[in-house]
């Protein structure tokens, strides 16, 4: 599962592999107003797609 950090109405979801953090790399999801900005990378799709069932957003906005 990703760690969740909330920052007033919007909450942080920031995910990572036992190989991404052992060179320090994760990836941060944000959800608000039902929405979420941006989405993971394939090796932590199956947790992004468990959270985004919990979450139950309205729609996602893609960055890049």
């Amino acid at each position: 599962m990703p760690t969740l950090t909330t920052h007033g109405p919007v909450v942080q979801a920031e995910f990572a592999t036992w190989r991404s953090r052992a060179v320090g790399y994760g990836v941060s999801c944000y959800l608000t107003r039902g929405v979420v900005v941006d989405t993971a990378f394939p090796s932590v799709a199956r947790e992004f797609h468990r959270w985004l069932r919990g979450a139950r957003p309205e729609g996602v906005i893609v960055t890049h």
